[in-house]
């Protein structure tokens, strides 16, 4: 995940898109998925997230936040020294920002800041396998209601995170928090 301040909203350039997929040429169907995940950077598959779109409150008043995300693997980034590694975040980050020109003319000139955060960064601050952004094993028999209950059998032992219902994912968390907080509400008589 590329994380990107901009001196405006990405959305005073034109962009009218909360998500802008962008697909490379050689993706014709599902199964060609897989290479491409794997293949070079400048060919890959990636999506914006404009999150001027929304009022999420992300940037201070008049500027942008938004983000360009990938699939990538921790065994791209994980035999790098620290220079190296650097580095090719950087490359990367270029990368991806001339073939967001090409969607969103002007947006590189308004780039104030910007993060790189690889399969390497997730797995030091979430200690998930290999980086993974869901978490381990996101799969639909594992997935949703399949998800570890909020409530443990454990009196007073409940769960909140991208591991237990609904899923993975900020949004999967930020739901599994609120379903654990109704839980214990319902416990304390709150509900």
């Amino acid at each position: 995940i590329i994380y990107i301040g901009f001196k405006k909203r990405v959305k005073d350039l034109g962009n009218s898109c909360y998500s802008t997929f962008v697909v490379d040429s050689s993706v014709t169907a599902l199964g060609d998925l897989s290479d491409n995940f794997r293949g070079e950077y400048s060919r890959r598959g990636f999506v914006f997230v404009d999150y001027s779109q929304i009022d999420a409150q992300l940037a201070p008043e008049g500027k942008g936040f938004g983000s360009i995300c990938m699939v990538d693997y921790l065994s791209a980034w994980n035999h790098l020294g620290p220079e190296e590694y650097k580095k090719k975040k950087q490359q990367v980050a270029q990368v991806f920002f001339r073939r967001l020109e090409k969607v969103i003319p002007g947006v590189t000139n308004e780039i104030d800041c910007y993060e790189v955060g690889t399969p390497k960064t997730i797995q030091r601050y979430t200690l998930n396998p290999a980086g993974s952004v869901y978490g381990f094993a996101q799969i639909p028999k594992q997935a949703g209601l399949f998800r570890l209950a909020n409530k443990s059998p454990v009196k007073n032992l409940y769960f909140a995170s991208a591991w237990s219902r609904p899923g993975g994912g900020f949004t999967g968390a930020i739901l599994s928090g609120w379903f654990c907080a109704e839980e214990v509400d319902t416990v304390l008589g709150r509900r």
